[in-house]
């Protein structure tokens, strides 16, 4: 967790009044992280790279934070590559080829496939997304709880939980044969709707002031579509980092069978070609994964406004290393 507080604090340094969000974030942006990643060979890549470079080089401060977070987030890349088949852009199921070793080679591991079939992984992101958002709006409970808020824990909090939880039941409910689950699912979201409706108002004046206070509450709603929404970029970046590793292997392919120089400018358009989509999908998830924590997260409970404990110590830029010899 200590490795992913820098990204929390280049938003804003917790308060201490507050739930520390980092436990929950740490987890969150290192799943996050690794499917948009997402590929056997890139994970094991990001391991090899960062883990020698912490080694080597001893990074000092953030850029030894960021060397972590890359090194710690090759394993969801890794796992999810091996879950949605892919080892730099070719095929590959890791359980079919170990079942075959033991005389089984109908084993499969893949799950999900972004290229070839983006619609179960469209909705696997936008439920993910769904988790992400509640998990914050558990946080805001919490929050207003320590702060003996309890109107504002079940108008702010719980009824947006009951809101998301009833209507995935109820989506569920229509589209698999437990039909039972879809009233259940309405009745959820509806109770959460009637807290926002008589609780949202209630700093207004007035019986119209209430009113108009309650019905502005749900149209919040809209606002949490656009922020479900905003987890279809999970497909994209997989996506993207699936096509272009795809692609890579294509021109490599297709140069290769140039006389006398075909392997080597193969090899040379397979490296390049795959230390770019290394770089920019690092680039990309970093960056879309913070924006998530940012905006769909701290967006739901964090208010931050805190300032970092610096205690007295030897600031070692030159230095890995101050051993003090007793008297």
């Amino acid at each position: 967790v200590a490795q992913f507080e820098s990204i929390t604090n280049m938003f804003s340094v917790p308060h201490p009044q507050e739930i520390d969000p980092n436990p929950a974030m740490s987890i969150w942006y290192w799943i996050i992280f690794g499917i948009m990643m997402g590929d056997i060979g890139y994970g094991l890549a990001m391991l090899i790279v960062f883990t020698l470079f912490i080694k080597l080089k001893k990074p000092k401060g953030q850029l030894r934070n960021l060397a972590m977070i890359f090194a710690f987030s090759s394993i969801p890349s890794i796992i999810f590559g091996i879950l949605s088949g892919s080892f730099f852009g070719v095929t590959f199921d890791l359980l079919q080829v170990v079942g075959s070793w033991f005389g089984n080679p109908n084993l499969s591991a893949i799950v999900l496939q972004p290229v070839d079939d983006p619609l179960p992984m469209l909705i696997f992101s936008l439920g993910l997304g769904v988790l992400h958002i509640i998990t914050g709006l558990i946080l805001k409970v919490a929050n207003e709880m320590r702060r003996k808020d309890i109107l504002s824990a079940l108008a702010d909090g719980l009824s947006w939980i009951l809101i998301l939880i009833g209507v995935v039941v109820a989506v569920f409910g229509m589209v698999s044969p437990f039909a039972i689950l879809t009233p259940i699912g309405i009745g959820l979201a509806g109770v959460g709707a009637l807290l926002i409706l008589f609780l949202n108002g209630r700093k207004n004046k007035g019986i119209i002031g209430k009113a108009f206070g309650g019905l502005g509450g749900l149209y919040g709603v809209t606002s949490y579509l656009s922020d479900v929404l905003s987890y279809s970029r999970l497909l994209a970046l997989s996506l993207s980092t699936a096509v272009i590793a795809f692609t890579m292997n294509l021109l490599a392919g297709m140069v290769a069978g140039v006389p006398l120089v075909g392997i080597l400018l193969a090899i040379i358009v397979y490296i390049i070609g795959h230390v770019f989509n290394f770089v920019m999908g690092l680039l990309s998830a970093y960056v879309h994964d913070g924006r998530l924590q940012y905006l769909e997260f701290f967006g739901k409970f964090y208010e931050g406004g805190g300032y970092q404990f610096t205690p007295f110590s030897y600031k070692l830029k030159y230095l890995d290393e101050i051993k003090e010899k007793s008297v």
